[in-house]
């Protein structure tokens, strides 16, 4: 017998249970029967941990086994449904330990989304970056080829006239994707060492 079983039997006697569960208590300690169809009380309850007894189906045993019965519950189940219906708090340590796991397990899941939305939101920034130096680069060579005669434009300044329009476009495209995301994600700005913070 658990400590926790012997702590219940000890604090809730049958003559206080029976009544709580819908049992009438008549004189002597007898009742009817809740297992069995019967007019006239064959069972009996004991004051202190000494449980039940009935004369007629001849079923007995402790408060736990009289619960485990009525209500169709394992041996913990009845013990739980006991602690519950009798304020005792004998199972208040394994909710509470209950508790800090769900609590430290909904922190990680929560940790990992935040780290996935850091990766994500740094490699749409660092492309966005790439494609704006990149139409820099090509928006400066164009420039200067613009200051030259024609004969004297080279093939890497047609190259950069070829090509800034096509780089525009993908800095339009880069940058409106990151907008996007910091709006749906809650952050601003480019991503910071150790994680962006939810802007609420």
């Amino acid at each position: 017998m658990t400590d926790t079983a012997a702590e219940i039997k000890r604090l809730v006697p049958m003559t206080q249970a029976a009544p709580f569960y819908g049992v009438e208590i008549g004189p002597g300690g007898f009742c009817r029967c809740p297992f069995h169809g019967e007019r006239t009380g064959s069972m009996k309850v004991y004051d202190g941990e000494r449980g039940w007894h009935c004369f007629g189906c001849h079923e007995g045993g402790s408060v736990i086994d009289f619960v485990m019965k009525l209500h169709g519950l394992s041996f913990v189940d009845a013990e739980k449904r006991l602690d519950a219906d009798f304020r005792l708090g004998l199972f208040q340590d394994e909710q509470d330990a209950k508790t800090r796991q769900r609590t430290a397990r909904a922190a990680r899941e929560r940790q990992k989304a935040l780290e996935q939305r850091d990766r994500q939101h740094m490699e749409i920034w660092t492309r966005y970056n790439a494609a704006l130096e990149a139409f820099c680069r090509a928006d400066r060579l164009a420039g200067e080829a613009a200051t030259l005669k024609p004969f004297q434009w080279t093939a890497a300044h047609e190259e950069a006239l070829r090509t800034v329009d096509g780089l525009y476009y993908e800095v339009q495209k880069t940058q409106a994707e990151l907008i996007a995301f910091e709006h749906q994600n809650h952050v601003s700005g480019p991503p910071r060492p150790g994680g962006e913070k939810l802007i609420e």
